[in-house]
Protein backbone atom coordinates (compact mmCIF):
# COMPACT_ATOMS: atom_id res chain seq x y z
CA UNK A 1 0.00 0.00 0.00
CA UNK A 2 1.47 3.59 -1.34
CA UNK A 3 1.13 6.41 0.85
CA UNK A 4 0.35 6.54 4.71
CA UNK A 5 -2.76 8.35 5.34
CA UNK A 6 -4.46 6.01 7.16
CA UNK A 7 -4.58 7.28 10.81
CA UNK A 8 -5.74 10.96 9.62
CA UNK A 9 -8.47 8.87 7.73
CA UNK A 10 -9.69 7.01 10.68
CA UNK A 11 -10.30 11.08 13.10
CA UNK A 12 -12.34 12.31 9.90
CA UNK A 13 -14.70 9.43 9.04
CA UNK A 14 -18.38 8.43 10.08
CA UNK A 15 -17.26 4.57 10.96
CA UNK A 16 -19.49 2.34 10.49
CA UNK A 17 -19.05 -1.61 11.63
CA UNK A 18 -18.99 -4.20 9.39
CA UNK A 19 -21.09 -6.71 10.39
CA UNK A 20 -19.02 -9.80 8.91
CA UNK A 21 -15.58 -8.71 9.61
CA UNK A 22 -15.75 -6.25 12.15
CA UNK A 23 -13.77 -3.96 9.98
CA UNK A 24 -14.81 -0.03 10.07
CA UNK A 25 -15.25 1.24 6.76
CA UNK A 26 -16.40 4.72 6.04
CA UNK A 27 -20.17 5.17 5.62
CA UNK A 28 -20.45 7.60 2.84
CA UNK A 29 -18.33 7.00 -0.39
CA UNK A 30 -17.82 8.92 -3.62
CA UNK A 31 -15.95 7.42 -6.20
CA UNK A 32 -15.14 10.43 -8.79
CA UNK A 33 -13.45 9.47 -12.55
CA UNK A 34 -14.53 8.90 -16.25
CA UNK A 35 -15.80 6.23 -18.17
CA UNK A 36 -14.48 3.25 -15.81
CA UNK A 37 -15.97 4.78 -12.74
CA UNK A 38 -19.45 5.29 -15.42
CA UNK A 39 -18.68 1.67 -15.74
CA UNK A 40 -18.21 1.46 -19.02
CA UNK A 41 -17.35 -2.29 -19.87
CA UNK A 42 -19.63 -4.05 -17.43
CA UNK A 43 -23.08 -2.32 -18.18
CA UNK A 44 -25.09 -5.07 -16.04
CA UNK A 45 -23.30 -4.87 -12.68
CA UNK A 46 -22.47 -1.54 -13.32
CA UNK A 47 -18.43 -1.68 -12.84
CA UNK A 48 -16.44 -1.88 -9.57
CA UNK A 49 -18.22 1.07 -8.85
CA UNK A 50 -21.40 -1.18 -8.65
CA UNK A 51 -20.10 -3.68 -7.35
CA UNK A 52 -18.33 -2.25 -4.57
CA UNK A 53 -22.45 0.20 -4.20
CA UNK A 54 -23.92 -3.56 -3.67
CA UNK A 55 -21.29 -4.81 -0.89
CA UNK A 56 -21.17 -1.91 1.18
CA UNK A 57 -24.11 0.14 0.66
CA UNK A 58 -26.54 -3.26 2.56
CA UNK A 59 -24.47 -3.71 5.32
CA UNK A 60 -25.80 0.08 6.74
CA UNK A 61 -28.60 2.19 6.61
CA UNK A 62 -25.80 4.87 6.74
CA UNK A 63 -23.96 3.21 3.91
CA UNK A 64 -23.78 5.38 0.53
CA UNK A 65 -21.76 5.08 -2.99
CA UNK A 66 -22.24 7.55 -5.40
CA UNK A 67 -20.83 7.09 -8.76
CA UNK A 68 -19.91 10.39 -9.91
CA UNK A 69 -18.21 9.01 -12.91
CA UNK A 70 -18.21 10.99 -16.71
CA UNK A 71 -17.45 9.51 -19.66
CA UNK A 72 -14.13 11.26 -21.67
CA UNK A 73 -13.91 13.67 -18.58
CA UNK A 74 -10.17 15.22 -18.36
CA UNK A 75 -8.43 16.02 -14.97
CA UNK A 76 -9.03 19.79 -15.39
CA UNK A 77 -13.36 18.29 -16.00
CA UNK A 78 -13.10 16.78 -12.49
CA UNK A 79 -11.47 19.62 -11.16
CA UNK A 80 -14.14 22.24 -12.53
CA UNK A 81 -17.03 20.03 -11.58
CA UNK A 82 -15.39 18.61 -8.13
CA UNK A 83 -16.69 20.85 -5.23
CA UNK A 84 -20.02 21.28 -6.80
CA UNK A 85 -20.65 17.45 -6.75
CA UNK A 86 -18.89 16.22 -4.02
CA UNK A 87 -19.51 18.82 -1.07
CA UNK A 88 -23.30 18.82 -0.78
CA UNK A 89 -23.07 14.87 -0.46
CA UNK A 90 -20.26 14.99 2.39
CA UNK A 91 -18.14 12.33 1.54
CA UNK A 92 -16.26 10.23 4.22
CA UNK A 93 -14.36 8.65 1.78
CA UNK A 94 -13.02 10.24 -1.71
CA UNK A 95 -12.10 7.11 -4.18
CA UNK A 96 -10.20 9.45 -7.19
CA UNK A 97 -9.91 7.53 -10.36
CA UNK A 98 -8.40 9.88 -12.99
CA UNK A 99 -8.10 7.57 -16.14
CA UNK A 100 -6.13 8.15 -18.98
CA UNK A 101 -8.62 10.36 -21.27
CA UNK A 102 -5.38 13.53 -20.85
CA UNK A 103 -2.67 10.89 -22.73
CA UNK A 104 -4.96 10.77 -26.07
CA UNK A 105 -3.14 11.58 -29.49
CA UNK A 106 -5.16 12.99 -32.04
CA UNK A 107 -4.84 11.97 -35.40
CA UNK A 108 -1.50 10.22 -35.40
CA UNK A 109 0.71 8.27 -33.26
CA UNK A 110 3.07 11.12 -33.36
CA UNK A 111 0.88 14.11 -32.12
CA UNK A 112 1.03 15.38 -28.70
CA UNK A 113 -1.07 14.17 -25.74
CA UNK A 114 -4.55 16.11 -25.18
CA UNK A 115 -1.91 18.05 -22.52
CA UNK A 116 1.83 18.22 -21.51
CA UNK A 117 3.38 15.91 -18.82
CA UNK A 118 3.45 19.14 -17.26
CA UNK A 119 0.15 20.47 -17.09
CA UNK A 120 -1.10 17.12 -15.96
CA UNK A 121 1.17 17.60 -13.25
CA UNK A 122 -0.74 21.19 -12.47
CA UNK A 123 -3.80 19.73 -12.80
CA UNK A 124 -3.98 16.48 -10.90
CA UNK A 125 -1.84 18.43 -8.30
CA UNK A 126 -5.01 20.89 -7.71
CA UNK A 127 -7.39 17.66 -8.04
CA UNK A 128 -6.02 16.04 -5.50
CA UNK A 129 -5.84 19.26 -3.33
CA UNK A 130 -9.16 19.86 -3.59
CA UNK A 131 -9.91 16.15 -2.94
CA UNK A 132 -8.04 16.07 -0.21
CA UNK A 133 -9.74 19.33 1.74
CA UNK A 134 -13.37 18.18 1.05
CA UNK A 135 -12.50 14.11 2.49
CA UNK A 136 -9.71 11.54 3.11
CA UNK A 137 -9.14 10.50 -0.31
CA UNK A 138 -7.69 7.18 -1.91
CA UNK A 139 -6.28 7.59 -5.84
CA UNK A 140 -6.52 4.70 -8.16
CA UNK A 141 -4.44 4.27 -10.85
CA UNK A 142 -6.16 3.20 -14.20
CA UNK A 143 -6.38 -0.20 -16.19
CA UNK A 144 -3.37 -1.28 -18.70
CA UNK A 145 -3.70 -0.02 -21.95
CA UNK A 146 -3.42 -2.74 -24.76
CA UNK A 147 -1.81 -0.96 -27.56
CA UNK A 148 -2.53 -3.91 -30.21
CA UNK A 149 -5.82 -2.34 -29.72
CA UNK A 150 -5.26 1.65 -29.20
CA UNK A 151 -3.16 2.62 -32.00
CA UNK A 152 -5.50 3.73 -32.95
CA UNK A 153 -8.11 2.91 -30.92
CA UNK A 154 -10.92 0.98 -32.20
CA UNK A 155 -13.52 3.46 -30.87
CA UNK A 156 -12.08 6.52 -32.53
CA UNK A 157 -14.87 9.17 -33.99
CA UNK A 158 -14.62 11.14 -37.48
CA UNK A 159 -10.35 11.15 -36.39
CA UNK A 160 -8.30 8.54 -35.19
CA UNK A 161 -7.44 8.07 -31.62
CA UNK A 162 -4.17 6.97 -30.37
CA UNK A 163 -3.58 5.92 -27.04
CA UNK A 164 0.14 4.88 -25.88
CA UNK A 165 1.03 2.53 -23.03
CA UNK A 166 4.42 4.59 -23.07
CA UNK A 167 2.25 7.85 -22.09
CA UNK A 168 0.24 5.63 -19.93
CA UNK A 169 3.13 4.70 -17.97
CA UNK A 170 3.80 8.74 -17.36
CA UNK A 171 1.24 10.00 -16.32
CA UNK A 172 0.71 7.41 -13.92
CA UNK A 173 4.06 7.93 -12.62
CA UNK A 174 3.28 11.62 -11.91
CA UNK A 175 0.45 10.14 -10.20
CA UNK A 176 2.02 8.33 -7.95
CA UNK A 177 4.50 10.64 -7.48
CA UNK A 178 2.03 13.58 -6.28
CA UNK A 179 -0.02 10.91 -3.77
CA UNK A 180 3.56 10.10 -2.00
CA UNK A 181 4.12 13.38 -1.99
CA UNK A 182 0.77 14.30 -0.15
CA UNK A 183 0.54 11.49 1.73
CA UNK A 184 -2.39 10.59 -0.43
CA UNK A 185 -3.27 6.60 -0.14
CA UNK A 186 -2.68 5.73 -3.74
CA UNK A 187 -3.75 1.72 -5.02
CA UNK A 188 -1.11 0.61 -7.90
CA UNK A 189 -3.67 -1.05 -10.44
CA UNK A 190 -1.64 0.33 -13.47
CA UNK A 191 1.59 -0.69 -11.76
CA UNK A 192 0.50 -4.51 -11.00
CA UNK A 193 -1.25 -5.43 -13.83
CA UNK A 194 0.96 -4.11 -15.90
CA UNK A 195 3.33 -7.08 -14.98
CA UNK A 196 1.56 -9.74 -13.75
CA UNK A 197 -2.20 -9.59 -15.50
CA UNK A 198 -3.53 -10.93 -19.29
CA UNK A 199 -4.49 -6.98 -19.98
CA UNK A 200 -5.48 -7.88 -23.14
CA UNK A 201 -8.04 -10.91 -21.85
CA UNK A 202 -9.30 -8.64 -18.90
CA UNK A 203 -9.90 -5.15 -22.00
CA UNK A 204 -12.81 -4.97 -23.99
CA UNK A 205 -10.75 -1.86 -26.13
CA UNK A 206 -7.61 -2.12 -24.75
CA UNK A 207 -8.23 0.88 -22.70
CA UNK A 208 -11.43 -0.42 -20.59
CA UNK A 209 -12.08 -3.49 -18.40
CA UNK A 210 -14.36 -6.34 -19.06
CA UNK A 211 -16.88 -7.57 -16.84
CA UNK A 212 -13.88 -9.61 -15.32
CA UNK A 213 -11.26 -6.80 -14.57
CA UNK A 214 -14.20 -5.18 -12.88
CA UNK A 215 -14.91 -7.59 -10.85
CA UNK A 216 -11.13 -8.27 -9.69
CA UNK A 217 -10.75 -4.38 -9.44
CA UNK A 218 -13.43 -4.67 -7.25
CA UNK A 219 -12.43 -7.23 -5.10
CA UNK A 220 -8.66 -5.71 -4.84
CA UNK A 221 -10.23 -2.69 -3.49
CA UNK A 222 -12.53 -4.43 -1.05
CA UNK A 223 -9.13 -5.76 0.60
CA UNK A 224 -7.70 -2.39 0.31
CA UNK A 225 -10.06 -1.06 2.18
CA UNK A 226 -10.41 -3.57 4.69
CA UNK A 227 -5.97 -2.93 4.92
CA UNK A 228 -6.62 0.41 5.43
CA UNK A 229 -9.19 0.78 7.93
CA UNK A 230 -8.67 -2.20 10.03
CA UNK A 231 -8.00 -1.80 14.08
Amino acid sequence: MTGSGCGSLKEFVVIIIQPDSQIMIPARIIVFGSSTVYGRGDPERGGFVGRLRGWHEPKHSSNLVYNLGVPGDSVQGMLSRMEAEVSFRRPDLILLYPGLNDTRRTGSRGAPTAISGEQFHAQLSALLDKSKKLAPTLMISSFPVDETRTTPWQNSGRHEIFYLAEDARLFTDIGRSLCEERKISYMPIFETWSKGTDCRALSIDGLHGSPEAHAKLFEELKIFLCGMFEE
